[in-house]
Protein backbone atom coordinates (compact mmCIF):
# COMPACT_ATOMS: atom_id res chain seq x y z
CA UNK A 1 0.00 0.00 0.00
CA UNK A 2 1.43 3.47 -1.12
CA UNK A 3 1.15 6.54 1.17
CA UNK A 4 -1.08 8.34 -0.93
CA UNK A 5 -3.42 5.17 -0.94
CA UNK A 6 -3.50 4.49 3.02
CA UNK A 7 -4.45 8.19 3.51
CA UNK A 8 -7.38 7.39 0.43
CA UNK A 9 -8.36 4.14 1.98
CA UNK A 10 -8.83 5.34 5.62
CA UNK A 11 -11.23 8.02 4.99
CA UNK A 12 -14.15 5.79 4.91
CA UNK A 13 -13.53 3.27 7.52
CA UNK A 14 -15.69 3.17 10.58
CA UNK A 15 -12.80 1.20 12.35
CA UNK A 16 -8.88 2.05 12.30
CA UNK A 17 -7.64 -0.19 14.60
CA UNK A 18 -6.22 -2.34 10.81
CA UNK A 19 -4.55 1.43 9.83
CA UNK A 20 -3.45 2.00 13.38
CA UNK A 21 -1.99 -1.66 13.00
CA UNK A 22 -0.30 -0.86 9.78
CA UNK A 23 1.66 2.47 11.47
CA UNK A 24 2.76 0.16 14.13
CA UNK A 25 4.42 -2.58 11.60
CA UNK A 26 6.03 0.85 9.69
CA UNK A 27 7.55 1.72 12.85
CA UNK A 28 9.05 -1.39 13.05
CA UNK A 29 10.43 -2.05 9.07
CA UNK A 30 10.05 1.98 7.66
CA UNK A 31 9.65 4.80 9.88
CA UNK A 32 10.56 7.05 7.65
CA UNK A 33 7.36 6.26 5.67
CA UNK A 34 5.32 7.36 9.09
CA UNK A 35 6.71 11.20 8.39
CA UNK A 36 5.71 11.06 4.34
CA UNK A 37 2.21 9.87 5.58
CA UNK A 38 1.88 12.63 8.37
CA UNK A 39 2.88 14.96 5.48
CA UNK A 40 0.29 13.98 3.26
CA UNK A 41 -2.56 14.83 6.43
CA UNK A 42 -4.03 18.95 6.34
CA UNK A 43 -2.71 20.34 9.07
CA UNK A 44 -6.07 21.70 9.59
CA UNK A 45 -7.78 21.72 13.26
CA UNK A 46 -11.38 21.80 11.58
CA UNK A 47 -10.79 19.80 8.48
CA UNK A 48 -9.16 16.98 11.19
CA UNK A 49 -12.22 17.36 13.57
CA UNK A 50 -14.95 16.58 10.73
CA UNK A 51 -12.07 14.04 9.35
CA UNK A 52 -12.04 11.75 12.13
CA UNK A 53 -10.26 9.12 10.62
CA UNK A 54 -7.03 10.94 9.86
CA UNK A 55 -7.03 12.97 13.20
CA UNK A 56 -6.93 9.40 14.73
CA UNK A 57 -3.76 8.76 12.48
CA UNK A 58 -2.58 11.91 12.76
CA UNK A 59 -2.46 11.84 16.64
CA UNK A 60 -1.43 8.15 16.72
CA UNK A 61 1.92 8.80 14.99
CA UNK A 62 2.60 12.07 17.42
CA UNK A 63 2.01 9.27 19.96
CA UNK A 64 4.55 7.16 18.09
CA UNK A 65 7.15 9.82 17.71
CA UNK A 66 7.71 9.99 21.28
CA UNK A 67 6.53 6.76 22.89
CA UNK A 68 7.82 4.07 20.13
CA UNK A 69 10.99 5.52 18.35
CA UNK A 70 13.92 4.28 20.25
CA UNK A 71 16.83 6.85 20.18
CA UNK A 72 18.07 5.42 17.06
CA UNK A 73 15.33 7.31 15.21
CA UNK A 74 15.52 10.16 16.94
CA UNK A 75 16.04 12.02 13.66
CA UNK A 76 12.87 10.39 12.50
CA UNK A 77 10.92 11.96 15.53
CA UNK A 78 12.21 15.27 15.15
CA UNK A 79 11.15 15.09 12.05
CA UNK A 80 7.77 14.47 12.96
CA UNK A 81 8.07 16.79 15.80
CA UNK A 82 9.07 19.79 12.97
CA UNK A 83 5.62 18.27 11.28
CA UNK A 84 3.03 18.83 14.19
CA UNK A 85 0.87 21.77 13.91
CA UNK A 86 -0.77 21.82 17.44
CA UNK A 87 1.54 23.33 20.31
CA UNK A 88 -0.03 20.16 22.84
CA UNK A 89 1.33 17.91 20.19
CA UNK A 90 4.87 18.98 20.41
CA UNK A 91 4.26 19.38 24.41
CA UNK A 92 3.09 15.78 23.88
CA UNK A 93 6.46 14.45 22.10
CA UNK A 94 8.47 15.95 24.22
CA UNK A 95 7.17 14.56 27.18
CA UNK A 96 7.03 10.81 26.32
CA UNK A 97 9.64 11.09 24.56
CA UNK A 98 11.33 11.23 27.96
CA UNK A 99 9.43 7.87 29.07
CA UNK A 100 11.90 5.07 29.65
CA UNK A 101 15.09 6.60 28.13
CA UNK A 102 17.98 7.06 29.73
CA UNK A 103 18.27 10.76 30.47
CA UNK A 104 21.79 11.35 29.65
CA UNK A 105 21.92 9.74 26.66
CA UNK A 106 18.67 11.01 25.37
CA UNK A 107 19.64 14.96 25.84
CA UNK A 108 23.30 14.34 24.60
CA UNK A 109 21.85 12.59 21.24
CA UNK A 110 19.27 15.31 21.33
CA UNK A 111 21.31 18.14 21.21
CA UNK A 112 22.77 17.03 17.76
CA UNK A 113 19.92 17.25 16.05
CA UNK A 114 20.03 20.72 16.15
CA UNK A 115 16.45 20.93 17.03
CA UNK A 116 16.52 23.40 19.81
CA UNK A 117 12.86 23.78 19.91
CA UNK A 118 12.57 20.03 21.16
CA UNK A 119 15.93 20.14 22.85
CA UNK A 120 14.87 23.27 24.91
CA UNK A 121 10.93 21.68 26.22
CA UNK A 122 12.73 17.92 26.68
CA UNK A 123 15.70 19.64 29.27
CA UNK A 124 12.69 21.10 31.33
CA UNK A 125 11.07 17.66 30.54
CA UNK A 126 13.60 16.11 32.57
CA UNK A 127 14.03 19.19 35.24
CA UNK A 128 10.32 18.20 36.13
CA UNK A 129 11.72 14.99 36.91
CA UNK A 130 14.16 16.03 38.78
CA UNK A 131 17.33 15.06 36.72
CA UNK A 132 20.54 16.76 37.43
CA UNK A 133 21.46 17.93 34.32
CA UNK A 134 24.77 19.43 35.46
CA UNK A 135 25.91 16.05 35.25
CA UNK A 136 26.00 16.08 31.31
CA UNK A 137 29.16 16.06 29.86
CA UNK A 138 27.52 18.54 27.05
CA UNK A 139 26.00 21.05 30.00
CA UNK A 140 27.37 24.14 28.37
CA UNK A 141 25.53 23.47 25.35
CA UNK A 142 22.32 22.80 27.38
CA UNK A 143 22.93 26.11 29.47
CA UNK A 144 23.49 28.03 25.61
CA UNK A 145 20.10 26.12 24.33
CA UNK A 146 18.25 27.31 27.49
CA UNK A 147 19.20 31.06 27.72
CA UNK A 148 17.58 31.63 24.11
CA UNK A 149 14.67 29.15 25.09
CA UNK A 150 11.46 31.10 26.27
CA UNK A 151 12.40 28.76 29.05
CA UNK A 152 15.34 31.60 30.22
CA UNK A 153 13.79 32.58 33.58
CA UNK A 154 14.09 28.70 34.79
CA UNK A 155 17.22 27.34 36.33
CA UNK A 156 18.29 24.29 35.06
CA UNK A 157 18.21 23.07 37.89
CA UNK A 158 14.97 22.08 40.38
CA UNK A 159 14.29 24.37 43.58
CA UNK A 160 13.93 23.39 46.83
CA UNK A 161 10.27 23.55 46.59
CA UNK A 162 10.48 21.15 44.12
CA UNK A 163 12.79 18.84 45.47
CA UNK A 164 10.81 18.29 48.76
CA UNK A 165 7.69 17.31 46.26
CA UNK A 166 7.71 13.29 45.58
CA UNK A 167 5.99 13.49 41.95
CA UNK A 168 6.03 9.31 41.79
CA UNK A 169 5.70 9.99 37.79
CA UNK A 170 7.63 12.56 37.55
CA UNK A 171 10.31 10.91 38.62
CA UNK A 172 13.38 9.22 36.07
CA UNK A 173 11.90 7.17 33.44
CA UNK A 174 8.28 8.37 34.83
CA UNK A 175 5.87 9.38 32.30
CA UNK A 176 2.67 11.29 33.69
CA UNK A 177 1.89 13.44 36.66
CA UNK A 178 0.22 11.36 39.76
CA UNK A 179 -2.82 13.59 41.17
CA UNK A 180 -2.77 15.54 44.01
CA UNK A 181 -5.65 17.79 44.44
CA UNK A 182 -7.13 19.18 47.31
CA UNK A 183 -9.69 17.73 49.91
CA UNK A 184 -11.55 14.36 50.10
CA UNK A 185 -14.98 13.85 50.71
CA UNK A 186 -15.12 12.75 53.85
CA UNK A 187 -13.53 15.49 55.01
CA UNK A 188 -15.37 18.16 57.49
CA UNK A 189 -16.59 21.43 56.46
CA UNK A 190 -16.61 24.82 58.94
CA UNK A 191 -19.88 25.99 59.25
CA UNK A 192 -19.46 30.42 58.41
CA UNK A 193 -21.93 33.14 58.93
CA UNK A 194 -21.23 34.79 55.41
CA UNK A 195 -20.43 38.22 56.38
CA UNK A 196 -18.51 40.19 53.67
CA UNK A 197 -15.76 42.48 55.13
CA UNK A 198 -16.03 46.28 54.33
CA UNK A 199 -11.97 46.67 54.38
CA UNK A 200 -11.01 44.44 52.15
CA UNK A 201 -9.87 45.57 48.45
CA UNK A 202 -9.89 42.51 45.55
CA UNK A 203 -9.21 42.74 41.95
CA UNK A 204 -9.37 39.86 39.19
CA UNK A 205 -5.91 38.72 37.95
CA UNK A 206 -6.06 36.88 34.65
CA UNK A 207 -1.91 36.32 35.08
CA UNK A 208 -2.52 34.20 38.06
CA UNK A 209 -4.35 32.02 36.38
CA UNK A 210 -1.52 31.24 33.79
CA UNK A 211 -0.61 28.07 35.08
CA UNK A 212 -4.52 27.02 34.46
CA UNK A 213 -5.76 28.62 31.36
CA UNK A 214 -6.92 25.42 29.45
CA UNK A 215 -9.49 25.05 32.37
CA UNK A 216 -11.22 27.25 30.27
CA UNK A 217 -14.19 29.41 32.30
CA UNK A 218 -14.06 27.55 35.34
CA UNK A 219 -10.41 29.09 36.74
CA UNK A 220 -10.25 32.34 38.64
CA UNK A 221 -7.30 33.92 40.23
CA UNK A 222 -7.42 37.14 42.24
CA UNK A 223 -4.90 39.77 44.01
CA UNK A 224 -5.64 41.73 47.21
CA UNK A 225 -5.26 44.22 50.18
CA UNK A 226 -6.56 43.86 53.68
CA UNK A 227 -6.73 46.42 56.45
CA UNK A 228 -7.83 44.94 59.60
CA UNK A 229 -7.07 41.19 61.39
CA UNK A 230 -9.33 39.11 59.12
CA UNK A 231 -9.06 35.12 58.79
CA UNK A 232 -8.27 33.19 55.97
CA UNK A 233 -12.17 32.31 55.89
CA UNK A 234 -13.28 36.03 55.36
CA UNK A 235 -10.54 36.37 52.62
CA UNK A 236 -11.81 33.51 50.47
CA UNK A 237 -15.69 34.37 51.19
CA UNK A 238 -14.76 38.00 49.75
CA UNK A 239 -14.40 36.95 46.64
CA UNK A 240 -17.81 36.58 43.98
CA UNK A 241 -17.33 33.14 42.97
CA UNK A 242 -17.52 31.77 46.92
CA UNK A 243 -20.14 34.83 47.95
CA UNK A 244 -22.77 32.42 48.60
CA UNK A 245 -20.80 29.83 50.78
CA UNK A 246 -21.95 28.59 53.91
CA UNK A 247 -19.40 25.98 54.69
CA UNK A 248 -15.64 26.15 54.03
CA UNK A 249 -12.50 24.23 54.52
CA UNK A 250 -8.78 25.88 54.73
CA UNK A 251 -5.98 23.71 55.83
CA UNK A 252 -2.47 25.23 55.74
CA UNK A 253 0.31 23.95 53.22
CA UNK A 254 3.59 23.79 53.46
CA UNK A 255 4.59 25.89 50.15
CA UNK A 256 5.94 22.88 48.29
CA UNK A 257 2.75 21.48 48.67
CA UNK A 258 0.62 24.45 46.95
CA UNK A 259 3.49 24.15 44.23
CA UNK A 260 2.51 20.56 43.61
CA UNK A 261 -1.26 21.25 43.69
CA UNK A 262 -0.73 23.95 41.11
CA UNK A 263 1.72 21.97 39.21
CA UNK A 264 -0.41 18.92 38.60
CA UNK A 265 -3.50 21.06 37.87
CA UNK A 266 -1.37 22.68 35.23
CA UNK A 267 0.85 19.40 34.09
CA UNK A 268 -2.09 17.51 34.03
CA UNK A 269 -5.02 19.75 32.82
CA UNK A 270 -8.69 19.29 34.11
CA UNK A 271 -11.11 16.55 33.39
CA UNK A 272 -11.70 17.30 30.17
CA UNK A 273 -8.89 19.17 28.48
CA UNK A 274 -5.69 18.39 27.87
CA UNK A 275 -2.64 19.48 30.29
CA UNK A 276 0.54 21.38 29.22
CA UNK A 277 3.22 18.61 30.38
CA UNK A 278 5.77 18.90 32.70
CA UNK A 279 7.88 21.59 30.92
CA UNK A 280 5.28 24.08 30.57
CA UNK A 281 3.22 23.07 33.03
CA UNK A 282 6.20 23.81 35.40
CA UNK A 283 6.77 27.35 33.80
CA UNK A 284 3.55 28.34 33.94
CA UNK A 285 3.55 27.34 37.87
CA UNK A 286 6.64 29.49 38.79
CA UNK A 287 4.69 32.35 36.76
CA UNK A 288 0.98 31.71 38.65
CA UNK A 289 3.33 31.70 41.82
CA UNK A 290 4.91 34.89 41.14
CA UNK A 291 1.83 36.97 40.23
CA UNK A 292 0.20 35.58 43.25
CA UNK A 293 3.16 36.88 45.89
CA UNK A 294 3.97 39.93 43.33
CA UNK A 295 2.67 42.66 40.97
CA UNK A 296 6.18 42.20 38.94
CA UNK A 297 6.73 39.84 35.94
CA UNK A 298 8.65 36.87 36.31
CA UNK A 299 11.95 37.18 36.58
CA UNK A 300 13.90 34.30 37.94
CA UNK A 301 12.86 31.52 39.66
CA UNK A 302 15.20 31.86 42.66
CA UNK A 303 14.20 35.13 43.22
CA UNK A 304 10.17 34.22 43.52
CA UNK A 305 11.61 31.22 45.32
CA UNK A 306 12.43 33.28 47.89
CA UNK A 307 9.32 35.90 48.21
CA UNK A 308 7.40 32.39 48.12
CA UNK A 309 8.24 31.28 51.85
CA UNK A 310 8.00 34.87 53.02
CA UNK A 311 3.99 33.76 52.35
CA UNK A 312 1.40 31.27 54.05
CA UNK A 313 0.14 28.97 51.91
CA UNK A 314 -3.32 27.38 52.06
CA UNK A 315 -6.03 25.23 50.39
CA UNK A 316 -9.18 25.57 50.41
CA UNK A 317 -12.74 24.33 49.52
CA UNK A 318 -16.68 25.75 49.94
CA UNK A 319 -19.97 24.50 48.99
CA UNK A 320 -20.51 27.08 46.57
CA UNK A 321 -19.35 27.33 43.28
CA UNK A 322 -16.70 24.38 43.24
CA UNK A 323 -18.45 21.12 41.80
CA UNK A 324 -16.16 17.79 43.00
CA UNK A 325 -13.92 18.54 45.33
CA UNK A 326 -11.76 15.63 44.63
CA UNK A 327 -10.36 17.46 41.30
CA UNK A 328 -10.88 20.71 42.34
CA UNK A 329 -8.07 23.38 43.10
CA UNK A 330 -8.27 26.27 45.94
CA UNK A 331 -4.94 27.42 46.80
CA UNK A 332 -4.77 31.06 48.77
CA UNK A 333 -1.72 33.18 49.75
CA UNK A 334 -1.51 35.78 52.36
CA UNK A 335 1.86 37.71 53.52
CA UNK A 336 0.56 39.24 57.26
CA UNK A 337 3.12 41.61 57.14
CA UNK A 338 1.96 43.68 53.66
CA UNK A 339 -1.83 42.29 54.59
CA UNK A 340 -1.42 40.87 50.47
CA UNK A 341 -3.46 37.79 49.05
CA UNK A 342 -3.61 36.01 45.84
CA UNK A 343 -5.82 33.46 45.00
CA UNK A 344 -6.27 30.69 42.64
CA UNK A 345 -9.05 28.60 41.85
CA UNK A 346 -10.60 26.19 39.08
CA UNK A 347 -13.21 23.50 39.14
CA UNK A 348 -13.91 21.17 36.03
CA UNK A 349 -15.25 17.75 37.15
CA UNK A 350 -19.22 17.19 37.65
Amino acid sequence: MTNQEFISSIKEVENTTQHNNFLDDLTKTNPNRLCEILNLIPKDQEYLLRHWQLRSVYERIIKIAGFELGLENIEITNKIFKSAFRERDKNLIASVLVFKKEPFELIEQQIQTNNDELSELVIHELLSRNIELSKSKSFNRIEEINSNSQFSNLALETSELEKENDFPSYASNGGGNGIAFAFQRNEEYKNIVNQRPEEINIEQSNHIVHAIEHWGGMSIGYNGKYQNSLSVEEIIISTPEFYEASKIRVRELKPSKAFALIFNASSNGSAYTTGYYGAHGRLRTWKTLNSMISNSNFISLKETENKIKENKWYEFNTNSWFINEWLDLGVITINEKSKEFGIIAATDTD
